[in-house]
């Protein structure tokens, strides 16, 4: 999401979340981020709701979502506090 964008370009200030007027939007954005980073089978059409858990772990390449360092898995997470 463009939010995210503005925040990391803005000094990761954390007590300075980014302005978010429109929550649907923010949500469409997110989703289409989200879903951006998941292997194929965890993929889902944009207006399907975020995919079921898995327990059974297809092997699949999960390197755009396991990162760590300054851009890791924190964003996930801090994108999901400002929704």
């Amino acid at each position: 999401p463009y939010q995210l964008d503005w925040w990391l370009t803005g000094g990761r200030k954390y007590d300075k979340p980014p302005d978010i007027a429109n929550i649907a939007k923010y949500l469409s954005s997110w989703k289409c981020w989200w879903n951006s980073l998941q292997p194929k089978s965890r993929r889902t059409p944009l207006d399907a709701s975020l995919p079921f858990a898995v327990y059974d772990i297809p092997v699949e390449d999960w390197k755009d979502v396991r990162k760590a360092g300054p851009n890791g898995f924190l964003h996930f997470m801090l994108t999901l506090a400002w929704w």
